[in-house]
């Protein structure tokens, strides 16, 4: 559980945690999630609330299990600064939990 840190960025070797099963880092400040987070391959929940996310990579959704079936189940970006399109997006379709912050340019 890495939520409440003050965290502005997520570190590039984040893949090497590949034994991860939940990840929490909500309550931060992220703008941005690295592309290589599809490389946590026993992720199944990752909570993303109340940060400052822009933006998602597409591979968000991709994060497959060792035997390449699609594993992750949850990913929760309540309190972003995320456009609306994402919601429609098909690539995020692994998004249960949306909402978007006040003050979001």
């Amino acid at each position: 559980d890495l939520s409440g840190n003050q965290l502005t960025s997520i570190p590039e070797n984040i893949e090497n945690l590949n034994k991860l099963i939940k990840l929490d880092l909500s309550g931060n400040q992220l703008t941005s999630i690295p592309e290589n987070i599809e490389n946590l391959n026993n992720l199944i929940r990752l909570y993303l609330n109340h940060n400052s996310l822009t933006s998602l990579p597409v591979s968000i959704c991709n994060i497959a299990n060792e035997e390449g079936g699609t594993q992750i189940e949850d990913v929760r970006v309540i309190q972003n600064c995320l456009p609306e399109e994402y919601q429609s997006d098909p690539n995020y379709d692994c998004i249960t939990s949306w909402g978007t912050q006040d003050g979001c340019d």
